[in-house]
Formats: C-alpha cells, structure tokens, sequence
C-alpha cells in the first residue's frame, strides 16, 4: 500500500505536528491494470468518503500520475482538477510552505516502509505565486515553472494537484492517463524474451527490483547485448509486482 501525508512544511521539517492530510491507497485488484481503492483525511474536516480507481495501468508512469489522480477523485469525485479555472485575483488564501510524502508499505506495516516520492511547493517573489518540485525515486527530480494560484478559500490537496497539472502540462489540465507499457519482445527459437535495457522507466527499475527480491536471475541471450528474461517473466512483473 501506499501511504501519503501533507504537512505544512518543508519535507525535511515534516512532523505530525504540522500534519494537515494523510491518504491512505491499497489495492483492491492487483494486476497489471489494477484497481485502487482509497481513504483521505484532512486536518479540520476529518476522513472524505472512499473512493476508487479502476483499470490504471501499473508500472507505466510516475507514482505521482497515480496519487494525483486518487486525490482528485477523493476531493471532487472526477479524475480531473475541479474547477478547471480558477480566475485570477490580485490576492486570494494562500500557504507560505505545502509538502507531501508518499510511502511505499509493502506488507502494511512500517517496517520496511519507504519514501518512493515528496513534493515541496513553496511561495516566491509575492503572495500566491508558487514553485514545485516533485521527486520519484525511480524518475528522480522536476520542477514547475512559477504558477499563480488565487482561490477565495485554499484547499491544500487541490494546491498539490494544481501543481503537478502545471509540472506536466503547464497547465491546470491532467495529462490524459498513461497507456499500459508492453514493451515489444524478442522471438530466440521457440521463446520470447525481453531486453532490460530497452525497458522504459520506471518499468526498467521496478522489474531489476522485484527480481533481486524474488531471486530470479536474468538470462543471456544469442545476439542480444544485455540482460533478459522471458516474455512470461516480465507479464508476471507486470501483474505481481508491489
């Protein structure tokens, strides 16, 4: 499961303290398209109704595409920031300092919990401009240009969906979901391996993982350069991996 809190502050001076969300996202179908159901809270208002994410393909895009796409169904029931526009104002509410931790609990416990993404947004030059930077730790770091936000009353999850739209598109749009990476297998004689090295992130890194921790060897292949594994290894990744 994954496991995110929102805290007013830089990621390195979170604390429970300055919590203001946590959600909490676990699967409900594990496959390579997989359900997700999930529960999120804000400091003030308490625990939103649950909700839902079906048929998202897994291993295909950054963990923020995922968590960004929960939040808004949770905070607008629409995979979509809602309201697209905001109107710009001369002032509006505003938070000096937002963060956001997601965890990885691969047994539903913390201990072997993981930090797999923090943002950090922060106001710069006036009141309502913001910057972000959002880290994956497969797909490492970006940063949004300075984006202006003005709404009458803040709402902090709807600031960090804002803020990802603009990293990915420069915009208030989410980009439209990601496809399902198939990547294209090689026929040897009578099986069909893949080249790792071919692999697209963040599906090349996960799958170097779940084979150190499932203990499966890559293979060499005739006339490949690079490790491989077959064909129904790599399904299997796709379908199992967590």
């Amino acid at each position: 499961m994954l496991k995110l809190t929102l805290h007013a502050s830089s990621p390195r001076n979170a604390t429970p303290f300055n919590r203001v969300g946590m959600l909490d996202i676990a699967y409900e179908k594990l496959a390579a398209r997989a359900d997700y159901k999930a529960l999120l809270w804000t400091a003030g208002i308490g625990e939103q109704a649950p909700v839902k994410l079906q048929n998202y393909p897994r291993w295909s895009a950054s963990v923020w595409d995922l968590v960004i796409r929960i939040i808004c169904l949770a905070i607008s029931r629409k995979e979509e920031v809602w309201p697209a526009v905001i109107p710009n104002a001369r002032k509006g509410a505003y938070t000096l300092e937002l963060c956001a931790i997601v965890e990885h609990w691969p047994d539903g416990s913390d201990t072997r919990r993981t930090v797999v993404g923090t943002a950090h947004l922060k106001m710069c030059n006036r009141r309502c401009n913001y910057r972000a930077t959002f880290e994956d730790d497969i797909l490492g770091v970006r940063a949004t240009e300075v984006f202006r936000h003005t709404p009458k009353v803040l709402n902090n999850w709807d600031l960090l969906t804002r803020a990802y739209a603009w990293l990915t598109t420069d915009s208030t749009q989410l980009a439209p979901r990601p496809e399902l990476y198939k990547p294209i297998p090689i026929a040897v004689k009578d099986a069909s391996y893949v080249h790792l090295d071919t692999v697209s992130e963040p599906a090349r890194t996960g799958c170097y993982r779940w084979l150190e921790k499932q203990r499966i060897k890559t293979v060499e292949v005739p006339g490949i350069e690079g490790p491989c594994i077959t064909e129904a290894q790599f399904v299997n990744f796709l379908q199992r991996a967590v």
